[in-house]
């Protein structure tokens, strides 16, 4: 028999996500699925907990068993569908079933959720995730917290970590789904009832922390209203490599505009109102320096 297990790992004592968990723990309960909560573990960061304590289960269990993360902000809203039968859809070879980051975010995986099922491949995709980890770019505050040296969701985080490395080496066993299968942030969507839509779980990561209370509100049936939220603080952290690219973008379509119409003759409006706005700017950089 097929043992499926479920891991959660949370510090806070914050109502709306004892709320969650305990949801998670009475589908499993339900389903004869160990739950396992685990509390503060001290000597690695937050991030990287959950692919410490996957692997680690993993290791101990049968082949064919299945292994699902789901972070404390994260809930199972499909109460019909047995995690085995989403392996049986996701296809023959794929052994890790996860999901797009939820929009706004371009991340292709979003460690939030995710189901693993045990074999010799699955393990050494965990066995890789965690190598990844490194430990010189953390630093463990007096409070308990931890601080990355590296970018926010980079690769020095597990989430970006596994979207550079693991996704494309472990491409042939990954099955990756759109956003709203594991990471939904919707809790009105009518696919969310029990017939047999496509939403598995809600992650309610980030801003849309905001939809929790909705979400327990309703009792998880889908049926009531979404507040809306406000993405910006996430944004600048989640879309550091874009505004990146766009700022490198415009540096070089403007350099390659000054020297156009430094170095040729004006022959229109058009260019001599940029040519302008150029000299413009030459006087403003040599007032500034």
């Amino acid at each position: 028999m097929t043992q499926v297990t479920v891991i959660q790992y949370e510090t806070r004592d914050d109502p709306n996500l004892n709320s969650l968990m305990a949801r998670n723990k009475a589908y499993c309960v339900k389903n004869r699925i160990e739950y396992l909560r685990f509390g503060p573990i001290q000597d690695i960061p937050t991030y990287w907990v959950k692919v410490n304590l996957v692997l680690m289960v993993l290791r101990g269990a049968a082949d064919g068993d299945i292994v699902c993360w789901l972070d404390s902000d994260a809930v199972i809203v499909d109460q019909q569908t047995p995690m085995a039968d989403l392996f049986r859809d996701a296809g023959p070879g794929k052994y890790f079933l996860g999901s797009h980051d939820p929009k706004p975010w371009p991340a292709p995986f979003n460690a939030g959720v995710f189901i693993v099922k045990a074999n010799g491949v699955s393990r050494r995709l965990m066995e890789d995730w965690m190598d990844l980890y490194r430990p010189d770019r953390w630093m463990q505050l007096a409070d308990g917290s931890w601080k990355c040296s590296g970018r926010w969701a980079g690769e020095d985080y597990e989430q970006g970590a596994f979207c550079k490395h693991i996704l494309p080496k472990y491409a042939h066993a990954i099955k990756i789904y759109d956003g709203d299968k594991f990471d939904c942030t919707t809790p009105a969507f009518a696919d969310l009832r029990p017939n047999g839509g496509r939403v598995f779980s809600c992650h309610f990561a980030g801003a849309y922390k905001a939809r929790m209370p909705d979400f327990i509100a309703d009792n998880g049936r889908g049926t009531g209203k979404v507040r809306p939220v406000k993405l910006a603080g996430d944004s600048e952290k989640f879309f550091t490599d874009r505004n990146i690219a766009l700022v490198v973008a415009g540096a070089f379509i403007g350099a390659v505009a000054i020297f156009a119409f430094t170095k040729k003759e004006v022959r229109s409006p058009a260019a001599a109102l940029v040519t302008s706005v150029v000299d413009s700017i030459k006087k403003l950089t040599r007032s500034a320096m």
